[in-house]
């Protein structure tokens, strides 16, 4: 009986002992605090990765935390990571954020300007001169962007249901994974047409000279309103990271830097009815 009582002695000794140790651990957990933030692959993964490591680094050194940047395989892998509390805020396309909002209450932090415009259209791209009108895309092969895409899927479909063209009028469609991969799957003859935002052709010029000459955009989708700063709706630093994020985007340096990533030229207020109608639409298209 004694060596029982001596044993738990030792053990409360030892818990006592080793409680300073438990606390500096936490103290140190709390001092390393991580912002974990999400970029899409909407264009060349490896631009996306570096760029994003230096806005990660300016971040961090704006806000005080660490700030970490991952580039996940897909648009819906990003949702995901929000609602699994994985990823803390996200650059997310317009289509993810309302899908993202309607399931998992995620919210709009900023809404990106490109040119001075909130505001973008997404195209029907094809080989020149060999699309004319809508008929002929019946019996053709089509490449989407990805299923959470808003110019290379969602407005692309709407475009195409109200000029008579549904999904089985094609004989074969697949999600490229990127915009840039759509037009690539064209120029190579993997599909005859597909989806992007206009102008993806623009940001392809350096490794494809000629890619505006081959590649023409054959119709146009109604304006869609810019892509989203989105965070989880319990991120505790939302009002630290917008501030941040309008600051930088006044910076020369970090101007250029968001210029690389994602042609982004500056931020503005989040305005929920901006994003309406493309609710409304992915209701129509039942993808809500």
């Amino acid at each position: 009986m004694r060596s029982i009582i001596l044993l738990r002695s030792q053990m409360k000794i030892g818990l006592f002992a080793l409680l300073p140790a438990i606390l500096l651990f936490a103290c140190i957990e709390q001092k390393e605090e991580v912002i974990r933030m999400a970029l899409v692959p909407s264009v060349e993964t490896g631009i996306i990765e570096q760029t994003g490591k230096e806005l990660s680094n300016i971040l961090s050194a704006n806000l005080g935390k660490k700030v970490v940047v991952r580039v996940p395989t897909s648009y819906s892998a990003v949702v995901e990571g929000l609602r699994a509390k994985t990823v803390d805020v996200a650059f997310l396309p317009t289509l993810a954020f309302v899908l993202g909002n309607e399931k998992y209450g995620l919210k709009g932090l900023l809404t990106v300007v490109r040119e001075g415009k909130t505001s973008y259209r997404g195209a029907i791209f094809c080989r020149k001169g060999i699309i004319h009108s809508f008929e002929d895309l019946r019996g053709k092969k089509f490449a989407y962007v990805d299923a959470s895409s808003t110019s290379g899927y969602l407005y692309a479909r709407w475009l195409l249901k109200e000029n008579g063209v549904e999904e089985a009028d094609f004989s074969e469609t697949y999600f490229a994974g990127g915009h840039d991969k759509v037009i690539f799957a064209i120029f190579s003859g993997k599909v005859d047409a597909g989806a992007a935002f206009f102008d993806v052709r623009s940001r392809m010029q350096n490794a494809f000279p000629n890619v505006v000459e081959q590649i023409e955009a054959f119709a146009l989708t109604e304006p869609i309103p810019n892509d989203t700063i989105t965070v989880r709706p319990d991120f505790a630093h939302s009002e630290d990271l917008k501030q941040a994020l309008l600051q930088i985007a006044q910076a020369q340096e970090s101007k250029t830097l968001l210029k690389n990533l994602y042609q982004i030229d500056g931020f503005t207020e989040f305005q929920p009815e901006w994003y309406e109608p493309v609710r409304k639409i992915a209701k129509a298209l039942g993808i809500l």
